[in-house]
């Protein structure tokens, strides 16, 4: 009966080009991938897209790399830091309740409160049908006027009345699936730069990828 071949871990030396693959195929795109999620969530911005049910501007973090990048992801995880599946895993979590919670919000928003915000600010016969849903969208992510193609007028009477909307219930549910994914994509990103940073210092080796400068003309 064959036997398999633990793996062992290989003796990398400073300037290693395999340590440079986790650096500069894995860790940064990755990262720069994390930063702007996290820009659009100090501003409290989630992305929900009712017509695609999802969180336009999130993803996975596997699904942020490339093909080769991944490879290189999992071969870091195998040798040098098995602790990121945990991390990774909580944020594809977090991005998952956040989009249950904003497609739920989204249909009790349509049920009535859309509807009524509209009727008190005296607008509603000014609002094409087709609007409606955009305008619960926007009252989840905190962007009102940001995208629905509405006469700024209407826009500017209509606004007070979306954003007065009581964030309880179901919109309660969407601010607190938003702090459970601030907390799990900053922990990602924290667990990425201490890791970045102990391999820069083991292996000397520069934190992000060096690009030739174009040449001067």
């Amino acid at each position: 009966m064959a036997t398999t071949r633990r793996r062992t871990k290989p003796k990398l030396a400073p300037g290693s080009l395999r340590v440079q693959a986790w650096l500069h195929s894995a860790i940064w795109p990755l990262r720069e991938a994390l930063a702007r999620e996290l820009h659009l969530l100090e501003h409290g911005h989630l992305t929900w897209s009712a017509s695609l049910q999802t969180l336009a501007g999130f993803r996975p973090a596997r699904v942020q790399l490339s093909r080769a990048s991944r490879v290189n992801l999992d071969d870091l995880i195998a040798i040098r830091a098995p602790e990121l599946v945990e991390a990774i895993e909580a944020q594809e979590q977090a991005i998952a309740g956040a989009v249950r919670a904003a497609a739920v919000a989204q249909a009790q928003l349509m049920a009535g409160e859309i509807q009524g915000a509209l009727d008190r600010s005296r607008q509603r016969k000014r609002i094409e049908e087709r609007f409606v849903p955009d305008l619960a969208e926007e009252v989840i992510n905190r962007t009102v006027g940001h995208k629905v193609g509405i006469e700024r007028s209407v826009i500017d009477a209509i606004r007070p009345f979306l954003e007065a909307i009581p964030r309880t219930g179901a919109l309660a549910a969407v601010d607190a699936a938003h702090a459970e994914l601030v907390g799990a994509t900053q922990r990602l990103a924290s667990a990425l730069d201490a890791l970045r940073g102990a391999l820069c210092d083991a292996y000397d080796l520069p934190p992000a990828p060096i690009v030739e400068p174009a040449p001067h003309r």
